[in-house]
């Protein structure tokens, strides 16, 4: 059977010391940082008194209230409350199930909406990985129980494990932190003692097959001593009697070690390791069915081999490491036994060779374990292996454009590390990027800044930079308006036209042929009218090329309009002066006569009755057409006239007045010769009658004979085509004897 380095247990001769006494319960207080010790049998009498020990010597307490007298109970400290708590047990009246709490001065019993059923020599370890005490199995009901059960601190909850050991009593349980499981061993089931080694990991049992294991047995100690890692296990009862070996347990095999003086043989037996000595404390139990009251710690014996080196080492995530330990004052072959790490990918081998995984994440992994030479010397190393986050390298894939411009783009491309986190883009102020595609929005420099974030391997790769350099874009100018195929002199022309992307504003110009008004296009001459277009550049944009739009204007149309109004009252002879305005060209408005009138510049003469029609026209030029005539028309009426009549003589001798001449004179309006017949009379009674003409303008009477006395004569024009008719005044003829 192999067997560990030499350790070995001493006897503690304290001062004051509990009475002899087996199964009771005892349990490091971190609260206190004393090993406290409660109850047990003292043959037939159970016991309730309380006893602290500092490591040199015990202490009774005296709590106002104590559990009742009791063995076989079960202790354990729970960290969470900073208290001690006690379970069960037997007592003068049998088995129990209360529950007890103990905060380094007195005991509280609580009271739990649950509990497991009354029992002793029940298995109990505070689970450090679920924050729970764990109770398995004891004698309740005079039999065998194989329940498990937790206790958070205020309540107890039975679990239903998918796997679970045997039922059974008497068994040494205790937390193993190296494998954060609970570790139960032996005990007395149905059958008789057990040697099976099982693990609690807070959901299921599982059974461990060791390479070794230490001989059936009941009523062992066990502690769990954090200087070596291993639980320490220390006698019981076999069905050969009591036992006064000693094993440790390093999460995998069991290891019986080889002390240099022991206990002597016992069952029931209190156990704890102190924190505060640094060493595991055993007190009393029961050897030969007589009581104990001794008190034992247990320590390996002092290494003589130094620090294995190398102590520490340094690797990136993904290299891997492999390495050997060596020490310099060992006395022939070394052997690296007991090897732990926190990291299942770091491997020590027997011979010293150290080995990790290429897959071992970033952290300091520390590797524990023993060694020993060929003389039997042994030694404890440590050895720290640093595994660092691996680099990454950002590279750009695309190449960076020769010819970009303001307002184009890039899809910029690039490779990262192996962490496989996205390579993100950022960009200085003459370019933006969305993604991968970088705009370029101003001349110059752009600079394309690509990171890739690490990760819990990687480090944030190195930032990888790629510089562009943008141009001036250039400018195109659209007309956006149709150039007019109708324009005419005078006319105008919206010009409409899109620019580039310097929002610089369009500036028109033309021709000598059309004057431009900012967007207003006037045509001022006919041929051919050219709209330019141009558009100013800045830093970003080239000035853009002049564009021209060219235009036909042809000669306008004039019109003519009479500003003065026809007359009403128009006769022959009178006069009326016309007036118009005409078209731009600016010649004069001429005006023409068709028949009744006539005309002198803009003076209209009557000439007859009828309709006189005026006739205005307007002569062009090269920018103006000859205006459409424009006519006038209107009616003109007879002129009135007026007559006159002269006597030749105002008397004139009976029989003799064919001599009297009679002068008739008609006067026209205005103007003209009245033409037509004219006749004397005298009382509707016509003495002579002539026709007008420009010769005569008298007649003699018709009648020789008038009678004596005074006649009143009187002439009628009877009026012509042009003149209305009209009489004169009446004259006196006197015929004398």
């Amino acid at each position: 059977m192999p067997t560990s380095p030499e350790a070995t247990w001493t006897r503690v001769s304290p001062a004051t010391s509990p009475p002899v006494r087996d199964s009771a319960s005892m349990a490091y207080d971190s609260a206190t940082g004393s090993v406290v010790l409660f109850g047990g049998a003292n043959g037939g009498s159970d016991l309730n008194d309380t006893w602290t020990f500092n490591g040199v010597t015990w202490t009774r307490l005296s709590p106002s209230t104590s559990p009742p007298a009791r063995a076989y109970a079960s202790m354990a400290y729970d960290p969470a409350t900073g208290k001690i708590v006690l379970f069960g047990g037997s007592g003068n009246s049998g088995d129990l199930s209360d529950t007890w709490t103990f905060d380094g001065t007195n005991w509280t019993e609580l009271s739990t909406t649950a509990s497991p059923p009354a029992r002793d020599s029940a298995s109990f370890a505070y689970d450090a990985a679920t924050g729970k005490i764990v109770l398995f199995g004891g004698e309740g009901n005079g039999g065998n129980l194989g329940d498990t059960w937790t206790f958070d601190g205020t309540n107890w909850t039975q679990l239903s494990p998918p796997a679970s050991p045997p039922a059974r009593w008497y068994s040494a349980m205790a937390y193993d932190p190296a494998t954060a499981d609970v570790v139960l061993f032996g005990g007395s089931g149905n059958g008789g003692d057990l040697s099976d080694t099982w693990t609690f990991d807070g959901t299921t049992w599982t059974e461990l097959s060791t390479a070794t294991r230490p001989p059936a047995r009941d009523s062992a100690s066990i502690a769990y001593d954090p200087t070596t890692g291993h639980l320490i296990m220390f006698g019981g009862e076999a069905s050969s009697g009591d036992l006064s070996d000693t094993w440790t347990f390093d999460g995998t095999n069991w290891t019986q070690v080889t002390t240099a003086s022991s206990p002597t043989a016992r069952d029931g037996a209190t156990m704890a390791y102190d924190l505060a000595t640094s060493g595991v404390v055993l007190f009393g139990g029961e050897a030969d069915s007589v009581s104990l009251s001794d008190t034992w710690t247990f320590a390996q014996i002092t290494v003589v081999l130094s620090q294995a080196s190398p102590t520490a080492a340094t690797v990136a995530y993904g290299a891997g490491y492999g390495g050997h330990l060596a020490v310099t004052n060992a006395a022939g072959t070394v052997s690296y036994i007991e090897a732990r790490t926190d990291a299942t990918d770091v491997i020590v081998s027997g011979s010293g060779a150290i080995r990790a995984a290429t897959s071992l994440a970033p952290g300091t992994y520390t590797v524990t374990g023993r060694d020993s030479d060929t003389n039997g010397d042994i030694g404890s190393w440590t050895f720290s292996l640093t595994v660092g986050k691996a680099s990454q390298t950002v590279v750009f894939t695309s190449t960076a454009p020769s010819d970009a411009t303001v307002g184009t783009d890039y899809v910029v491309k690039a490779t990262g590390g192996a962490s496989g986190n996205e390579v993100t883009f950022s960009t200085t102020s003459i370019c933006t990027v969305s993604g991968s595609t970088v705009s370029f929005i101003g001349a110059g420099e752009c600079v394309v800044d690509a990171n890739q974030a690490g990760d819990a391997h990687y480090l944030p790769a190195s930032e990888a930079q790629q510089t562009i350099a943008v141009g001036k874009a250039s400018q195109v100018i659209t007309f956006i308006s149709t150039a007019p195929s109708d324009a005419t002199v005078g006319g105008i022309y919206t010009v409409r036209a899109t620019g580039g992307a310097s929002d610089n504003a369009l500036i028109f110009s033309a021709t000598s042929m059309c004057a431009v008004a900012g967007a207003m296009v006037h045509f001022i001459g006919a041929g051919r009218c050219v709209v330019n277009a141009n558009q100013s550049g800045n830093a970003n944009y080239f000035p853009a090329i002049q564009v021209a739009q060219t235009i036909i204007v042809g000669r306008a149309r004039q019109t003519i309009a009479f500003t003065s109004r026809a007359p009403a009252d128009a006769s022959v002879g009178a006069t009326y002066t016309v007036r118009a305005v005409g078209g731009a060209s600016g010649h004069k408005v001429i005006f023409r006569m068709r028949s009744r009138c006539i005309v002198s510049g803009s003076v209209v003469r009557f000439t007859g009755v009828g309709i006189c029609t005026i006739n205005a026209n307007q002569a062009g030029d090269a920018d103006y057409l000859p205006a459409t005539e424009a006519t006038q028309s209107f009616r003109v009426a007879k002129a009135s006239s007026k007559t006159a009549l002269r006597l030749s003589s105002k008397e004139v001798t009976y029989g003799n007045e064919q001599v009297e001449r009679l002068s008739v004179t008609v006067f026209p309006q205005y103007v003209g010769t009245p033409t037509g017949r004219v006749t004397i009379k005298e009382s509707g009674t016509t003495l002579c009658a002539m026709v007008l003409s420009s010769d005569k303008r008298t007649c003699t009477l018709s009648r020789r004979e008038l009678t004596k006395g005074t006649h009143h004569l009187a002439a009628t024009y009877l009026g012509s085509t042009n003149f209305k008719r009209s009489s004169s005044a009446r004259e006196v003829l006197i015929v004398i004897k």
